[in-house]
């Protein structure tokens, strides 16, 4: 999901014994040997072959969801299908298990979640709204600074965005636009 802790040189020395992987599928390598891993997510495709438990998880097209496109604008998605077999939406999976380890979520069904969420990012609720997001500040300020933006602020982490997921990985089309664009 694009978080990462923030470990001290002695952290960092201790190994993981327990990764748990929500839908990632790039940047597996180099992962302890010794540790137990946890998939959740729908691709099944790197993250699920190398874990020892897979929490099967809904597709985009099997669950209601928000997010947040590149230009900034909140938009909710609506179910096409229901989730195959076993598969649940993440939101339920992360709750089933916040019981198991004995630390549950202050929530019990969508509605609640989303009354959590508009709480802490209201931004969320305003469907198809454009919101103010601080990079031109950013730039503005740099400019009138006469500085130059420093080197590793901003960083492009996807080496081929055609090729990011294992549909697209599959895709002829995609496998297209990766040769021509990447």
């Amino acid at each position: 999901i694009g978080i990462s802790s923030h470990l001290t040189g002695e952290e960092k020395k201790k190994p993981c014994k327990l990764i748990y992987i929500l839908g990632a599928e790039d940047n597996l390598q180099d992962l302890p040997s010794d540790a137990y891993i946890i998939y959740q997510g729908f691709q099944g495709d790197k993250g699920a072959s190398i874990a020892d438990l897979v929490l099967p998880g809904a597709a985009y097209t099997e669950k209601l969801g928000s997010f947040v496109n590149t230009e900034g604008r909140a938009q909710s998605i609506r179910c096409a299908t229901a989730p195959p077999g076993t598969a649940r939406e993440d939101w339920m999976i992360l709750r089933a298990l916040s019981e198991e380890i004995g630390k549950v979520l202050p929530f019990d069904n969508l509605e609640e979640l989303r009354a959590r969420i508009a709480e802490l990012v209201p931004s969320i609720i305003r469907q198809d709204h454009l919101e103010a997001f601080g990079f031109a500040d950013l730039y503005v300020n740099i400019k009138e600074d006469k500085r130059k933006l420093p080197w590793g602020i901003l960083c492009d982490a996807v080496d081929n965005y055609y090729i990011t997921d294992s549909i697209s990985r599959n895709s002829k089309v995609m496998a297209k636009c990766s040769k021509v664009l990447n």
